[in-house]
Parts: structure tokens; sequence; C-alpha cells
């Protein structure tokens, strides 16, 4: 499912201007969705709904053009081992 992924190289070992440069992010979870249980407390129907929601979101929104959904439903466990580990 991944094999774009594997065959690009990592952007932080590419060479040019702001090779220097070091990003950082983090998650943070918030209540944004007040209907929707956090997710150590979702049922099935919940999973769903939440994404669903977020599907959604990122084929209607501009600043996910280029992005590519992936639902988790659909990834094998090395699948999810590689996203875990993908940096």
């Amino acid at each position: 499912m991944f094999e774009q992924l594997l065959s690009q190289s990592p952007f932080w070992s590419q060479v040019g201007p702001s090779a220097d440069v070091v990003m950082t992010t983090r998650v943070r979870l918030a209540r944004n969705l007040p209907s929707l249980p956090f997710g150590n407390k979702m049922d099935e129907a919940d999973i769903s709904t939440l994404e669903s929601i977020v599907h959604q979101a990122v084929v209607t929104s501009k600043y996910f053009e280029h992005a590519q959904f992936v639902s988790l439903k659909d990834c094998t466990s090395d699948d999810r081992r590689f996203l875990r580990e993908r940096d």
C-alpha cells in the first residue's frame, strides 16, 4: 500500500538552502467533536462516524488537495507499523 513512500527518501535527508532547519510536530488531543467520545472509549459506530467526518474534511479542504486519505481499516498490521515508524 505504501510503495511510493518507501521509494522516497526522507525529506530531512535532502540537500538545499534549508537543509539545516529542524522541524518538530506534536499531536494535541482536543474536544473538537463533542458528540464523540475519546478514542479509547469509542465503539465501532463511533470510529466509523469519526472516519467519515475526517474523510469528508480531507477531500473537501484545499489544504489537503495533494493528500492521500488512508483508512486504517484497510491497512495490515505491517502497514500500521510502517506509518508509526515513518519519520
